[in-house]
C-alpha cells in the first residue's frame, strides 16, 4: 500500500513518524469476496471514529510525514471526512486516502482538489469484469471514469494534487490480465500503480488466489512478468511498483514499516499495522497453511491515554526494537510482509 508514499515523504522531513494510518470508518458499502468485512460480516463492527477522538491525534500529526485516512472501511462513508482532512492539512503534513470510488462524484472530487489532498488511491482487483466479480458492489468503469474526471478537474484548477494512484490487488486467477494493465490505465491521469497480493487470507477458500510463489523458479518467473509490466507502464508515464513474497527469504523489517509507523483503529486502539486490529469480535484466518484464531495486537487506546504515551510504552518499544534483531516478534514471524522484496 505504502510503496508510493515512501517516494513522496522523503521531501517532508519530520522527527518521529513516516506515517500514521487512521481508520476513520469501518463501514464498507461493497462486499469484496476476499475481504475480511465480507467473510466476518456477522462479527463485523461498523462504526465511525468521532471527530473529537481524531482531534486527540493532532499533536502527533505535526511530527508525522503523512497521515493516511484509511483502514478496513470506506473513508468516504464518514460524514466528517472533509473536516478530518482539514485538521490533518492544517498541521502541515501530507494527507492521503484510499477509496473504492463508488461514493465519489464530480462535486466531491472537486472538493478533494480544493482541500489539497495529496494522494488518493483507487482500489482495483483486476480489469473490467474481473474487478467487479472480486469487488462486488464496485464498478470498474465508474472507477476509471472518476480518474478521468479528477484529471480534468486538476487541469482546470491548475493543480497537481491529489496524485492519483491505483492500489491493484493481483490474484492468481488475474495473472493473465497483467499484459493489458498498462494500456488500460493510460491517459487517465494515473501517476502510480502499486501491485499487492492477498497477504491476509480470511478463509481457506481464498488460498488458491494467494500469489505467493512456492519456489525460487516461480518467484523469478513472476518477477520477470511484473518487471515487464512495469517497463510497459513506464512508456505511458505510469510508475508501477510491486512487492512479492519470496518463498525462502525473510527480512528484519516488513513493508508496513512498523518501526516508524502506526495504525489507529476506528475504536481508538493503537496497533503496529492494519492487520493487527480488525474491527471484529472474533474470527479465524489462514497463516502459513494453517487456520489460526484472530487475536488483535494493540498497545493502548487514544480514548484512554495520549498517543505519545502509548508509543513510548516499554512493551511497544520492545516490539519495535525486535525488528533490529535477527528474530522479529513471534506474532510476525509467518507474516508475508516479512518476505516481501
Amino acid at each position: 500500500m505504502f510503496e508510493v508514499i515512501k517516494r513522496m515523504i522523503h521531501k517532508h522531513q519530520a522527527p518521529d513518524f513516516d506515517w500514521l494510518q487512521i481508520e476513520i470508518s469501518s463501514h464498507c458499502p461493497s462486499s469484496c469476496i476476499y475481504c475480511p468485512h465480507t467473510v466476518y460480516r456477522d462479527d463485523w463492527q461498523n462504526r465511525f471514529m468521532p471527530l473529537e477522538v481524531i482531534e486527540k491525534l493532532v499533536p502527533a500529526f505535526s511530527n508525522t510525514r503523512l497521515v493516511y485516512l484509511q483502514g478496513w472501511g470506506e473513508p468516504f462513508t464518514h460524514p466528517d471526512f472533509f473536516n478530518i482532512l482539514s485538521l490533518v492539512k492544517k498541521t502541515g503534513c501530507l494527507a492521503g486516502t484510499s477509496s473504492n470510488g463508488m461514493l465519489l462524484d464530480e462535486k466531491t472530487l472537486a472538493c478533494l482538489v480544493d482541500s489539497k489532498l495529496d494522494i488518493i488511491a483507487f482500489s482495483l482487483a483486476g480489469l473490467g469484469k474481473t474487478n467487479n466479480r472480486f469487488r462486488r458492489g464496485t464498478n470498474y468503469d465508474k472507477i476509471i471514469e472518476n480518474c478521468q474526471i479528477l484529471k480534468k478537474i486538476k487541469h482546470k484548477k491548475n493543480s497537481s494534487l491529489p496524485v492519483i494512484n491505483i492500489a491493484y490487488l493481483l490474484v492468481r486467477s488475474g495473472l493473465n490480465e497483467l499484459d493489458d494493465l498498462p494500456v488500460r490505465l493510460k491517459d487517465m491521469g494515473i501517476n502510480q500503480v502499486v501491485i499487492s497480493t492477498l497477504d491476509f487470507i480470511p478463509a481457506r477458500e481464498f488460498e488458491q488466489e494467494c500469489l505467493h510463489p512456492h519456489n525460487d523458479q516461480e518467484y523469478q518467473e513472476l518477477i520477470a512478468s511484473l518487471d515487464d509490466t512495469a517497463a510497459r507502464a513506464a512508456r505511458y508515464d505510469i510508475k508501477l511498483y510491486y512487492h512479492l513474497a519470496h518463498p525462502d527469504r525473510r527480512f528484519q523489517i516488513c513493508t508496513e514499516n512498523v518501526r516508524k509507523a502506526a495504525f489507529i483503529a476506528v475504536d481508538g486502539s493503537v496497533a503496529p499495522c492494519v492487520f493487527m486490529k480488525l474491527p471484529i469480535k472474533k474470527g479465524f484466518y489462514i497463516e502459513d497453511g494453517h487456520e489460526q484464531e484472530y487475536i488483535p495486537l494493540v498497545f493502548g487506546n487514544i480514548n484512554e491515554e495520549p498517543f505519545d504515551i502509548i508509543w513510548q510504552k516499554g512493551e511497544y518499544k520492545k516490539f519495535r526494537e525486535a525488528f533490529t534483531t535477527t528474530r522479529p516478534p513471534q506474532r510476525c514471524l509467518h507474516c508475508p510482509k516479512l518476505h516481501m522484496t
